[in-house]
């Protein structure tokens, strides 16, 4: 067990105390809200990958903690809609975005990335010493960064948003599976059994998720040569690959006005790669951004979320 793994087990001490398992007769949710089942599994956070750059690599995500019940029947509409608001779901709103108002971030040191990262994640918790040691991203963009003299800029928007939140820790309860292992299997103390709590672990994670925003999103992440820095100031690396994603835009057709030319340079020292988060992606090579942007509402991707330590 790694020195990571074991600081992350030793936090989870409390955890027999968490919550209560479920009683009685429960309704299960036929129709859930796009995206949020994704908040009743754990999160191994060290393996987090949020957004990954490589789809077939591990992302951090493990089995369900949380059974999501419909017993008070309430519904949420989106985009004429009707979909099931499970009673473990606290609130549920809009946030309006837009495929124009995208965020630059430029990255010369690999600590840079694991503060960004935690920054879509952290919910206020300080975790960049031990977080996404092991995300198949981080490990990606590190080594890019320090073995091929590279400098790496992201740019990403989103058109809309939901963001839900899940109900309070003191109100929210365990599924049956994990309280069985809660109960039958963890002792009170890490000491005294670690490797029930590694197992945990390695089933359902050391975090769950508090709080997420589902939507489409776009992100084009940009390796540019450490010699185009020498000449150029990052207000100018920023211009350029922020033009680099407008081109993109205005050629998947979410864009129709006018854009600034890319420095020729740039374009000679960068190589780029484009993920698309949500909806149906394959219509993005064929139909382009508008098609694509149609199947978001019922397929949203999760980009930001706010998690909790499941010994809270």
């Amino acid at each position: 067990m790694t020195g990571v793994q074991r600081a992350l087990l030793v936090l989870m001490m409390g955890l027999t105390v968490l919550l209560h398992p479920a009683r009685g007769q429960v309704r299960l949710c036929d129709n859930l809200i796009p995206g949020v089942s994704i908040q009743s599994r754990g999160v191994d956070v060290t393996m987090l990958d949020l957004t990954p750059l490589d789809f077939t690599g591990a992302d951090g995500y493990r089995s369900p903690i949380i059974l999501f019940t419909c017993n008070e029947r309430k519904t949420f509409a989106h985009n004429g809609v009707q979909y099931d608001f499970p009673d473990q779901v606290w609130h549920v709103n809009r946030v309006p975005g837009g495929w124009l108002s995208s965020e630059v971030k430029i990255f010369k040191d690999y600590k840079e990335v694991k503060r960004t990262m935690s920054s879509d994640v952290s919910g206020g918790i300080t975790l960049e010493k031990f977080a996404f040691s092991a995300s198949s991203s981080y490990s990606r963009m590190q080594h890019t960064i320090t073995n091929t003299s590279k400098f790496i800029e992201q740019v990403s928007s989103f058109d809309s948003a939901t963001r839900t939140d899940l109900v309070p820790f003191w109100v929210l309860e365990l599924g049956a599976i994990v309280q069985g292992f809660v109960d039958n299997r963890l002792p009170a103390n890490y000491s005294q059994n670690p490797a029930a709590y590694k197992l945990f672990i390695q089933y359902f994670g050391t975090h769950y998720f508090q709080s997420a925003k589902f939507g489409g999103l776009i992100k084009l992440v940009l390796e540019t040569s450490s010699e185009y820095f020498q000449n150029n100031n990052d207000n100018r690396v920023q211009q350029q690959a922020e033009a680099s994603f407008m081109n993109l835009l205005k050629a998947k057709g979410g864009y129709s006005g006018s854009v600034a030319t890319v420095d020729q340079r740039f374009e000679e020292l960068t190589t780029k790669s484009t993920r698309y988060y949500g909806g149906n992606t394959n219509l993005l090579s064929s139909s382009g951004i508008v098609q694509w942007q149609a199947t978001v509402a019922g397929s949203h991707g999760c980009f930001q979320e706010n998690w909790r330590h499941q010994a809270s």
